[in-house]
């Protein structure tokens, strides 16, 4: 049996996507900053309909995977509200993601070529469970390699 998180089973309340990216910050700049990581966070408010907690899980997972697995040196941190949607983009300034993996890195257990290759830790259920996440709310992540260098990870949930 598969069991979606879904907004519209648990914890179906108003979020205000500056909540969840204050909470964020106030957790993962320090982690960051320890790790000589420079931090840089802007984001707006938009209000829509979902689970606090499981957009915060989310969100989290993908700031912790970019200070994983982007370099090291720079994380950003967006949200924006974009006409009737709010994104929340996690982005680094590492070497991007191997072309060979893009296609897989949602798929529960998927650990990248790099990442098997330098033993990290991680179970490859993270972004799983961040798509998973998206899709219970109606709405989707997507990655994709920066031109100058790095990934970008955007999560979007429709406001309604």
């Amino acid at each position: 049996m598969v069991h979606r998180v879904s907004a519209r089973k648990r914890g179906h309340e108003a979020v205000h996507s500056s909540g969840v990216m204050e909470q964020i910050e106030r957790e993962m700049r320090p982690v960051a900053e320890r790790q000589g990581c420079e931090w840089d966070a802007t984001y707006e408010n938009g209000t829509f309909a979902g689970d606090r907690g499981a957009l915060h899980v989310a969100v989290r997972n993908l700031v912790e995977n970019g200070l994983r697995h982007g370099g090291g040196k720079w994380i950003g941190l967006r949200g924006e509200k974009t006409g009737k949607s709010v994104a929340f983009t996690v982005e680094d300034r590492g070497s991007g993601i191997s072309p060979a993996d893009l296609p897989h890195l949602f798929d529960a257990f998927y650990r990248g070529v790099e990442s098997r290759a330098q033993q990290r830790k991680g179970s490859g259920l993270g972004l799983a469970l961040v798509d998973r996440i998206a899709r219970g709310h109606g709405g989707s992540v997507r990655v994709a390699n920066k031109p100058d260098g790095g990934a970008r990870f955007t999560l979007t949930i429709p406001c309604e």
